[in-house]
C-alpha cells in the first residue's frame, strides 16, 4: 500500500514538473512576443551593428577598446555588439535563457513550494518588468546591459553551492559577467558580503565560494572606479545632459538621487508598477498573519500613492507643489526648509516599507536578509546620483531595485506557504 502511494506521488510530481516546464516555455514565448514591437525602436543597436563592420566583427577587441575609451562593461559591450548583428540569434538565446531563468528562480526561492506558486513565478516577473522596460536605448542594448546581468546573478546564486566543480566554475564566470555592470557589481558585492559574513558567524569558518565571489565583485567595483574611460565619458555626458553637475556638492548629488528615485516610486510612477505590487503583497501577507500595525502603515502609503494618481488630495500633493514651484531645490542650501518636507515624507515611506518587510517574517534571519536585499537594490539605484545621466537614463536604472523587490515578493510567497502549512498542522493536532 505504501509503495503504491509513493509511486502515485512520484508520477504526480513528474506530471507537475512537465506542466511547469510547459508553462515556462509558453511564458518565455509570451515575453518574446511582447518584446517584438519594441524592436522597431532601433536605439543604440543600429550603432553597435555599424561598429561591428568597422571592427571586422572582432567583438572582443571592440569591448576592450570601449573599456579604455568609453565604457567599463567590457564583455557586456562585446555581447551587445554581437547580438546587434545577430538579432535572430538574440531572440532564440533570450527564449532559452528565460526558461533556464524561471527554473533557477524556482529552485532558489520556491523549491519546497506548491505547484501554483512555481507556475506564477514568470507571471510575476512579467508584471514587475513592464513591456516598455527594455525600450529606450533599444531592446538589445537594454536587455544585454540589464536583463543578462540579472540572469547571470541568479544562475551564479543557483550554482555556487553545488558540489560539482563545473557548476562552481560556471558560477564564477556568471559573477564576472554580472559585475561588469556597475549597479549589479554593487548588488553582487553586498549580497556575497552578506553570505560570507553570515556563513562565518554561523559556522565559524569562511566559505571559499562566497569569499571568491566577494573578491570578484570587489574587482568589478574597482574596474568601474578606475576605468580609463571615467574622466572622458563624464566630461562628455556632463556637457550633454547636466552642465551644472560638477558644481554640485556630493551631498546634494545624493539628495538629487534620493529625490529622483523617490519621485518615481511614489509621486510619478506611471511606468513602474512594482512598488504597488510590493505594497499590496506586504498588505495581503500582513492581513493573513494579523500584523495590525503593518496593515495600518502600508495602507497609509497605498492611500497616499493611489489617491494622488486619482487627483485626490494627499500629503504627496504638497510634495508635487513644492517640486513644481522649486525645480532647482536642494537640501543643503539656504532654502533647506522647503526641502525638508519631501525628504522627511519620502524617508518615512521607505522606513515603513523596510520595517514592514522585516516584520512579516517569522524567522528573524530571513527578515534581515530580505530587508538587506531590498536596501541593497535601493542603494544600487541611488548610485546613479553620481552620474550626470541621472535624469535621462530612464526606468532601466531601477532594475536592481525592481529585482530586489521581486526577490522580496518571492520570499513573502514562501512565508505564506510556511504559515499555511503550520496552521494546517496546528488544526490537525486539535
Amino acid at each position: 500500500m505504501f509503495t503504491l502511494n509513493n509511486n502515485f506521488f512520484q508520477k504526480r510530481n513528474l506530471k507537475d514538473e512537465l506542466l511547469i516546464n510547459i508553462c515556462y516555455v509558453l511564458m518565455s514565448v509570451l515575453f518574446i512576443l511582447r518584446t517584438i514591437p519594441y524592436f522597431s525602436q532601433a536605439g543604440d543597436q543600429t550603432w553597435f551593428a555599424s561598429q561591428a563592420i568597422k571592427y571586422n566583427y572582432n567583438y572582443l577587441q571592440f569591448g576592450i577598446d570601449r573599456y579604455f575609451n568609453w565604457s567599463s562593461r567590457l564583455l557586456i559591450e562585446s555581447a551587445t555588439m554581437f547580438f546587434s548583428v545577430h538579432q535572430t540569434l538574440f531572440v532564440v538565446f533570450i527564449f532559452l535563457l528565460l526558461v533556464v531563468f524561471w527554473k533557477a528562480l524556482a529552485n532558489i526561492f520556491l523549491s519546497d513550494n506548491s505547484f501554483a506558486m512555481k507556475m506564477s513565478t514568470p507571471i510575476l516577473f512579467m508584471i514587475l518588468f513592464t513591456g516598455n522596460f527594455y525600450s529606450g536605448a533599444g531592446v538589445i542594448p537594454n536587455m544585454v546591459n540589464y536583463f543578462l546581468p540579472i540572469c547571470s546573478l541568479i544562475l551564479a546564486w543557483n550554482f555556487i553551492n553545488k558540489d560539482i566543480k563545473i557548476y562552481r566554475i560556471a558560477s564564477f564566470l556568471f559573477i564576472i559577467f554580472t559585475c561588469m555592470q556597475e549597479q549589479f557589481a554593487i548588488f553582487s558585492f553586498a549580497m556575497f558580503l552578506y553570505f560570507t559574513v553570515e556563513h562565518f558567524m554561523t559556522r565559524k569558518k569562511i566559505n571559499i565560494c562566497y569569499f571568491s565571489a566577494l573578491l570578484i565583485s570587489v574587482l568589478g567595483l574597482l574596474s568601474v572606479i578606475f576605468s580609463p574611460r571615467n574622466s572622458s565619458r563624464k566630461i562628455a555626458e556632463t556637457m550633454t545632459h547636466y552642465p551644472t553637475f560638477n558644481s554640485i556638492s556630493t551631498l546634494n548629488k545624493l539628495y538629487d538621487g534620493f529625490m529622483e528615485t523617490s519621485r518615481v516610486l511614489f509621486l510619478d510612477n506611471t511606468e513602474l508598477n512594482f512598488i504597488f505590487l510590493l505594497l499590496i503583497v506586504i498588505l495581503v501577507v500582513s492581513i493573513i498573519k494579523k500584523e495590525y500595525l503593518t496593515i495600518l502603515m502600508i495602507s497609509g502609503i497605498l492611500y497616499c500613492t493611489l489617491f494622488h494618481h486619482l487627483g485626490i488630495d494627499t500629503p504627496l500633493n504638497t510634495i508635487q507643489k513644492i517640486v513644481d514651484e522649486n525645480p532647482n531645490l536642494v537640501l543643503f542650501s539656504k532654502n533647506y526648509q522647503l526641502a525638508l518636507y519631501p525628504v522627511t515624507l519620502y524617508f518615512l515611506f521607505l522606513l515603513i516599507i523596510g520595517f514592514s518587510i522585516f516584520r512579516i517574517f517569522t524567522n528573524f534571519k530571513t527578515g534581515i536578509f530580505v530587508l538587506f536585499i531590498v536596501v541593497t537594490g535601493y542603494l544600487s539605484r541611488l548610485a546613479i546620483s553620481f552620474s550626470p545621466t541621472i535624469y535621462v537614463s530612464g526606468i532601466r536604472t531601477f532594475e536592481p531595485l525592481i529585482f530586489a523587490s521581486f526577490i522580496a515578493i518571492l520570499f513573502m510567497i514562501n512565508e505564506l506557504s510556511v504559515f499555511f502549512k503550520l496552521s494546517n498542522l496546528e488544526r490537525g493536532k486539535k
